[in-house]
């Protein structure tokens, strides 16, 4: 099941249950919300296409990045990229071009 609907899911399932008063099963709604959050968090971080903690070389940190960017525009140019994975895509765009952008105005 897709990530979005299961909270929509869940969030529909708690507000009804808190609007009937029966806030002991909207309770465990929410422990279930909590943990779909957790582990897209979780997904989010895996999938993360940037580590360069790891490189001291600005000259090697800047074509890192542009490799990445690169990669990133091929995944988003793929037909048929499911609707979430595309907005992670240009979310982890943004992180990497604000970077890059960051790290060539700091030489």
């Amino acid at each position: 099941m897709y990530l979005g609907l299961h909270v929509y899911k869940e969030l529909l399932h708690t507000f009804y249950l808190l609007r009937a008063c029966e806030y002991k099963e909207a309770q465990a709604h929410v422990a279930a919300l909590d943990a779909a959050l957790s582990e897209g968090e979780q997904e989010v971080r895996q999938e993360e296409p940037l580590n360069t903690s790891q490189q001291p070389d600005s000259a090697a940190q800047i074509q890192e990045l542009q490799h990445q960017l690169e990669w990133l525009r091929n995944e988003l140019q793929l037909p048929g990229v499911p609707q979430q994975r595309a907005s992670d895509l240009h979310y982890h765009y943004g992180i990497v071009q604000q970077r890059l952008v960051h790290l060539q105005q700091s030489r």
